[in-house]
């Protein structure tokens, strides 16, 4: 076995925050940090992935690290952050002195705002921190109810919520697309995109999963972007309703589609329809697919393999490969047929 080799990198670096809503930008008293910084690109068996960005989902690829992160920033904002507060706040000559630590994160998000307010929950020993402004306080019961809700359910159907601490923060990210995203123990939501409490409801359960499904349970999004999404709308599907109906969700005979088909399929062919397919297969056909193989194998071998994956993946990066050969070994049995009837291939076979 080859010895592990350390090194260290030191780099200075500039970013010009650009005046704009969404993730990554600022308008009015909002800033919103995600993907801000430099981070090393993963190198497996292709090499360097260097993955492009894509707008309409998520593309990132990036290993656990462990983080230790000071902000200087003006007294009067309101700092929400990935991980937890290593120290008390050091105000001083005007100025706010804020220290984090956030252990085994892909990412590391922040978001700031003078007009902050915060409510803090306990639900099940972790810290629920929901920030917003004013005008949103009347979503602020309807995210703490879907926490206190889905993150028993989540850690009884998958295990164990792999953090101490979970940020909910209402804010406004422009396009009405975008009701949400994720980062490790932190999801923005779209407040002002949501038409009533019922939706909000559902993105915070798909983004809270996602805490399960990319944060602890790693992939390459851009690769195989059904490891998360297909399994993030699966469970906020199986949070929000009584009875899974899937009989909506439309069958693709385009045979250049596929399960398991890497973003690059989508958006090659733009012009084609590409980007409605995406979320009609990654999605909805995913989602349905995970279904369909709950009501092949079970409740209880279903939910089985569901647990085994998450607890040998956690902090790792899962492939197509090994959730069918752990959902294989947890059954005992040979799935074959049914993942190749749902166009779900390994990569050697694309």
């Amino acid at each position: 076995m080859e010895k592990r080799k350390e090194a260290t990198i030191s780099m200075d670096f500039t970013v010009t925050i650009p005046k704009q809503k969404g993730r990554f930008g600022w308008h009015s008293s909002q800033v919103s940090l995600g993907n801000w910084f430099p981070i090393l690109a993963v190198y497996d068996h292709h090499g360097w992935n260097l993955n492009p960005y894509f707008a309409e989902g998520e593309s990132f690829y990036s290993l656990t690290s462990n983080f230790e992160v000071t902000i200087q920033i003006e007294e009067s904002y309101t700092v929400a952050a990935t991980g937890q507060r290593a120290k008390p706040i050091v105000k001083q000559d005007g100025m706010a002195t804020y220290q984090f630590q956030a252990e085994n994160v892909r990412d590391f998000a922040m978001v700031f705002n003078r007009d902050f307010n915060q409510n803090v929950g306990m639900v099940d020993g972790i810290q629920v921190n929901v920030f917003y402004a004013d005008e949103d306080k009347d979503d602020v019961e309807a995210m703490l109810a879907t926490a206190n809700y889905v993150l028993p359910l989540f850690k009884d159907l998958f295990g164990e919520y792999p953090w101490d601490e979970l940020d909910i923060i209402s804010l406004d990210m422009g396009k009405e697309s975008d009701l949400g995203v994720e980062y490790p123990q932190l999801i923005m939501v779209n407040t002002p995109a949501h038409s009533s409490v019922e939706a909000i409801y559902q993105t915070v359960e798909h983004e809270t999963v996602q805490q399960w499904f990319y944060g602890a349970v790693g992939n390459d999004q851009y690769a195989e972007p059904w490891l998360d999404e297909s399994f993030s709308t699966y469970a906020s599907y199986v949070a929000f309703y009584e009875t899974l109906d899937f009989s909506w969700v439309r069958k693709f005979g385009n045979k250049i589609y596929h399960l398991t088909s890497p973003v690059s399929t989508f958006t090659d062919r733009e012009d084609e329809g590409g980007m409605g397919k995406y979320s009609d297969v990654i999605y909805d056909f995913g989602a349905k697919t995970l279904h369909d193989l709950h009501e092949k194998v079970g409740d209880e071998l279903f939910y089985k393999g569901m647990k085994t994956y998450y607890r040998k993946m956690k902090f790792r990066v899962a492939t197509t490969a090994d959730f069918i050969r752990i959902m294989e070994e947890a059954t005992n049995r040979d799935l074959t047929d049914f993942f190749r009837e749902h166009r779900v291939f390994v990569e050697e076979t694309m």
